[in-house]
């Protein structure tokens, strides 16, 4: 904005009265009187980030024409004349509903003038664009745009991010002051930044108020920014920030009339908590509840208003459970919930009382309280006026009196009354199930009868058996999903003329082909309404590219109905959408076969259909698909979401040899093995600063072993045993609730701790002396200088993961120009070739961490001295290469070995193909033919069927699929993000405090429904049974030194190579050969050869043919028609002759389509993509060859 824009200006206050409104709504605004009016006259302030003005522009100050109004200047007697207004400026921008004929925006500059002297801390421009409050879920977000100010800019406006950390930092200072100035500690905020230039956006995690500062948003910004995204400042970005207001009880009142409704419930149903000045309102509210729930002998005293006792059992409640006195929030209401052993539950007036917060459920002793302005009261009648019973959970019935409790004598439960004992016998749960009295697990009888069971017994997921716990299981053979014939297909036409994409069209196609059709701007509401009706229950439903458009809509209507599907996302992208009232599916049936719509036709046969209806084109595809694939497997692809998830069904239902996969446990072989780095950390340091040798299991034979309990760390000079307590593994009662029940050992948190503390009582009873570390202490003393200090010297290596041996192909460019004679060679087939002929681990690993042999004698993971974990085969190539082991930390070996465990399934499916991709070019005569399936058989030890071989493109397209997408699912991450819709206040609640996930963002895509994307705590994964990552790490590393194979035979011949193929100097001699099968190199070019080849780097090359054509390829463009004449070979070679990393060139999409994953909206926006030189691999030489740094 000019900076003759840039004025002071008079307030004026604008009241506008509604005739249906009971409160008086204040429209502000600011009007211009003059160029160099003096505010100060007026005793006001325009609010600021710096405090001293604030600017609109012309367009944000619209007059109000219509109703009475009120004008009056708006000086500081005013305003405290006029007690409606009294709180005005301490509301200006901080949270009130914009009116609709109020400005939508407000700027504001950082600071407002300057001296004349540029600086970068007074150049950015605040707008906000956007406010919404949600009253159900008590937060808000808001968006705030930022812009440069170019009259205070440097170097022409063109700086980026990591050039004004500075300035930056100040901005987030004053966006964080300006939210934050009315939370409260314990509340929750989440910051996000979108740039066009982003990747993807810098975001935090949900956090409390208290944690939340600039060094946070600047790490996160940091991590993104590093992989060479930047945000240009003078084109702006947006800064998005949402709050969530947690209930707090002060102590307080704010007192005001209640509505009668309210009224009423207060003298019929509540005990009120006296006022005070401590903030203690919570614990005296607890106090009191139970003092009504028990009868409590001084019941009489503790109601009064004045009561001295009172206050001072809720000041010793506050000092035993350590909790500071002042406003307390769920997370302290929990700790109070441990140390008295009760449920709490609260019903709130900002949850529209509705309950909020719920504990963990204590039938005995449960307690409710109303939250209301700050402060807590108790709830003496819920059943009369709150619907907050639950099902008792011993007998089952929703009227289950508390009484005098019983022991059932049969079931071992411990009912709440007579009524309890008698219905939990009447309903038959005692022939049912049981209860130990030692671990507390209640157990099907089925499952495991009473005399049979152990407590350090469990349930293996994958052999469904009763197993002890140090059970070591492998993955079984498991039967396909029920065949579903159920299926829709559908497909959506949208108007764009808006830039939002806006359903008008929708079709509609059962199996049979039967149609149905919706036309018009309410085509979705008609659809989704045929779709989710009865008639459709059990039902999937298939779009091609469902996860990316037509998905988008279905679920933003089924959110606007109020309704909260179970999703899986994949980013912006939704894989499967579920009804779960009536279970239908919406799956995407390009995560069967990834390629555009047009193409399928030709994939599966079917070229006459290349110009009809897009439904029809995919029903009849997908057809032909699913009959092809269960004529071979005999499994319903569609019951799945992926093509990779159908393949693993069909190996683990027909091709798995029992006892060769192992189920790797899901906290890893570590937790077997019993010692953490940091326990090693601490014993060490307490060992270094005590002056004692302290054994453990790094340092001597294993773990100390005491009184036959295993202990972590044993001095013999002082006769004292170590043990580092880790939170999760000992059932921290701070970190946990006791009712969690523990993922690895199926016990409660509570049984977990108390099994720890009596091995703790008996070896102190033994006269050992104990010393104890807990987990959450121990990160304090890391953060200690001496500790500090100590770890300059002493560092303890990471246990070996076995993931970080996972990893893809290897690609990169060797010769970045060259101009001769080059071919274009790639192999045949490669993953399943590695599946059918290499090694592959069998079992469980031996877990070796000293006396290491050599490395030849081992099998499996290795971590060595440089950071990496690797398969121990590629290790062994780099020793052969002239590479030194200097030390090995980790050894995971396996025993045995395979090389048949896919066998069977590449064969089967390797046979289809081959036969449906009939004969060889050449392959004419009989006597050709028959050569070709014996040497084939020879070959390969598969028989091909003489009268199948015929081209058959949808089933060699199956088999084709089924080769390369089967691998994939054996590595794949068990802890990825999901996302939750929840639509009422107690699930709202109690997702924020479930420990066992971690919230990344919290967003509200309706009024009415909130949505969590979270992932797991990574100590409550659940155990999986489909996954081993071995044979993933094992896949890549037979790929990668396959490739390295061939390379090594062409050495500097190599110009460029990829995970599966290669582009070499051709000089007729040195030509691999090349052939038809399993791992055999084939001509990418059909005999061409290139005569000019130039690459800027990995996935990033161009080349002319010998013909006179041109290729042209570049990750993350697409090269049609238009954008070649821009980004082609000639350009490419240009660029990376010049060597001149600050040229570029500039690819534009005009209406790239876009999603906005909140809203779930389809918008075209315009997209821009530059391309430069970027090349950091390896040295650049001045023959464009390059060498490996170090050489």
């Amino acid at each position: 904005m000019p900076p003759s824009h840039r004025v002071r200006c008079t307030w004026k206050v604008r009241y506008t009265w509604k005739a249906r409104c009971t409160c008086l709504s204040s429209v502000c605004s600011l009007v211009r009187t003059g160029d160099d009016l003096n505010v100060s006259q007026y005793g006001v302030e325009g609010y600021s980030a710096s405090g001293r003005g604030i600017l609109f522009e012309d367009e944000d100050m619209p007059f109000i024409e219509g109703d009475d109004e009120l004008l009056g200047e708006c000086t500081q007697a005013f305003l405290e004349a006029s007690q409606e207004c009294k709180d005005l400026l301490s509301q200006l921008g901080n949270g009130l509903e914009v009116n609709a004929a109020a400005p939508s925006r407000l700027d504001f500059w950082t600071p407002l003038e300057t001296d004349g002297n540029c600086n970068l801390d007074s150049a950015f421009r605040i707008i906000e664009r956007c406010r919404r409050p949600n009253k159900k879920f008590n937060s808000e977000e808001v968006i705030f745009q930022v812009l440069l100010d170019p009259d205070c800019w440097l170097n022409n406006g063109s700086a980026t991010i990591g050039q004004t950390s500075d300035a930056i930092r100040t901005l987030f200072e004053t966006l964080l002051r300006r939210v934050t100035s009315s939370l409260e500690p314990t509340d929750l905020i989440r910051a996000i930044i979108f740039s066009e230039h982003l990747d993807r956006p810098i975001s935090t995690h949900l956090m409390l108020v208290s944690e939340m500062s600039v060094e946070k948003i600047m790490a996160c910004a940091t991590k993104v920014l590093q992989s060479k995204s930047e945000v240009r400042l003078d084109e702006g970005f947006n800064i998005e920030i949402i709050t969530i207001r947690r209930p707090v009880g002060s102590g307080k009142r704010n007192r005001r009339v209640l509505i009668p409704s309210i009224d009423r419930l207060r003298k019929k149903s509540i005990r009120c908590v006296p006022e005070d000045d401590l903030n203690i309102c919570c614990a005296k509210a607890i106090i009191l509840a139970i003092a009504e729930v028990e009868k409590d002998a001084d019941l009489r005293s503790l109601r009064k208003k004045d009561c001295c006792l009172l206050q001072r059992r809720a000041i010793a409640l506050h000092q035993k459970t350590g909790v500071p006195q002042g406003p307390c929030g769920f997370e302290k209401i929990a700790l109070f919930e441990q140390y008295l052993k009760i449920q709490v539950i609260v019903v709130s007036t900002t949850a529209l009382n509705q309950v909020c917060y719920k504990g963990p459920v204590r039938e005995d002793r449960r307690i409710y309280l109303w939250h209301h302005d700050n402060h807590f009261d108790v709830i003496t009648s819920p059943k009369e006026n709150h619907h907050c019973t639950t099902i008792c959970h011993v007998c089952r019935s929703p009227s289950c009196q508390i009484g005098e409790s019983k022991r059932c004598s049969d079931c071992d439960r411990n009912t709440r009354s007579d009524f309890c004992f008698k219905a939990h016998k009447e309903n038959g749960l005692c022939d049912k199930l049981y209860q130990c009295r030692k671990c507390c697990k209640v157990i099907l009888r089925k499952v495991c009868s009473k005399s049979q069971h152990r407590c350090e017994e469990k349930r293996c997921p994958s052999c469904k058996k009763t197993v002890s716990e140090s059970h070591m299981c492998y993955l079984q053979k498991e039967s396909a999903k029920k065949c579903n014939e159920k299926l829709i297909f559908f497909d959506f036409e949208t108007d764009q003329t808006t830039g939002e994409h806006v359903v008008n069209f929708a079709v509609a196609q059962y199996l049979d082909g039967t149609e149905f059709v919706c036309e018009g701007y309410d085509a979705i509401d008609k659809f989704c309404k045929y779709l989710f009706s009865p008639q459709h229950k059990g039902f999937t439903a298939i779009a091609h590219n469902m996860k990316g458009f037509d998905g988008q809509f279905i679920l933003r209507w089924m959110l606007e109905q109020g309704q909260c599907p179970r999703v899986i996302p994949n980013g912006s992208k939704i894989m499967c959408i579920t009804l779960s009232a009536l279970s239908i599916r919406i799956i995407d049936s390009f995560n069967f076969f990834p390629m555009p719509l047009s193409k399928l036709p030709k994939t599966f046969g079917l070229e006459e259909l290349a110009k009809g209806s897009d439904v029809d084109i995919l029903r009849r595809c997908c057809k032909i698909f699913r009959e092809q694939f269960q004529s071979v497997t005999g499994v319903d692809p569609f019951t799945y979401v992926t093509i990779a998830s159908a393949c693993m069904a069909v190996y683990r239902s027909g091709h798995i040899k029992p006892k060769t996969i192992a189920m790797i446990p899901v906290q890893g072989y570590c937790n077997s093995i019993n010692f953490s780095r940091d326990s090693i950390r601490w014993l060490d340091f307490v060992a270094h600063t005590e002056g004692h040798r302290i054994l453990h299991a790094l340092n001597g034979t294993g773990e100390p072993k005491i009184a036959g309990y295993s202990v972590d760390g044993f001095c013999k000079e002082t006769n004292t045993v170590y043990q580092y307590q880790g939170c999760f593994h000992h059932g921290c009662e701070i970190c946990y609730d006791g009712d969690l029940i523990h993922p690895l050992t199926g016990t409660t948190m509570r049984s977990l701790r108390q099994k720890k503390e009596g091995v703790i009582d008996t070896l102190r009873q033994r006269g050992y002396n104990i010393i104890q570390m807990l987990e959450h202490d121990f990160v304090h003393l890391k953060k200690t200088e001496n500790f500090q200090e100590f770890l300059l010297q002493h560092e303890v290596t990471d246990r070996l993961n076995p993931r970080d041996a996972f990893f893809g192909g290897r690609t990169n460019g060797i010769q970045l120009f060259y101009e001769g004679c080059a071919k274009y060679i790639d192999f045949t087939s490669l993953y399943p070739w590695v599946n059918k002929y290499c090694e592959y681990p069998v079992g469980h690993p031996e877990i070796i961490t000293k006396d290491f042999r050599d490395i030849d004698s081992y099998f499996g993971l290795e971590e060595r001295s440089i950071t990496g974990t690797w398969v121990t085969e590629e290790v062994k190539k780099a020793r052969e290469k002239g590479y030194k082991i200097v030390k090995i930390y980790e050894v995971y070996h396996f025993q045995s070995s395979s090389n048949d465990l896919f066998r069977s399934y590449i064969d089967l499916f390797l046979k289809i193909k081959q036969e449906a991709s009939g004969y060889p070019k050449g392959c004419l005569t009989d006597h050709q033919k028959s050569e070709y399936i014996i040497s084939y058989s020879e070959k390969e030890n598969i028989s091909l069927d003489k009268n199948s071989i015929n081209v058959n493109l949808g089933r060699r397209s199956v088999a084709k699929l089924a080769l390369n997408s089967f691998w994939g699912r054996w590595g794949m991450n068990l802890n990825k993000n999901k996302l939750t819709f929840v639509s009422t206040v107690h699930d709202f609640n109690k997702m924020l405090m479930d420990k066992t996930k971690d919230i990344k963002d919290v967003f509200l895509p309706t009024p009415e429904i909130a949505a969590f994307q979270w992932t797991q705590s990574n100590d409550f994964v659940t155990q999986d049974s489909s996954t081993n990552i071995f044979i993933a790490a094992f896949t890549t590393c037979h790929a990668r030194l396959k490739l390295y194979s061939e390379i090594e035979k062409l050495n500097e011949s190599v110009l460029y190579f990829d995970t599966d193929s290669i582009i070499y100097k051709s000089d007729g001699m040195n030509d691999p050969p090349l052939g038809n099968f399993l791992g055999e190199f084939t001509d990418e070019l059909n005999g061409g050869t290139i005569t000019s080849f130039v690459t800027g780097g990995p996935k990033n090359y161009a080349y002319k043919l010998s013909d006179g054509s041109e290729v042209c390829k570049i990750r993350g463009f697409t090269l049609n028609f238009q954008n070649s004449l821009v980004l082609n070979y000639e350009s490419v070679k240009e660029l990376v002759s010049s060597m001149d990393a600050s040229r570029f060139m500039t690819i534009t999409n005009p209406r790239k389509i876009t999603r906005d994953k909140k809203k779930r909206k389809v918008e075209n926006k315009i997209e821009s993509k530059t391309y430069k030189m970027v090349y950091d691999k390896r040295v650049i030489q001045d023959d464009f060859s390059t060498l490996p740094y170090g050489y």
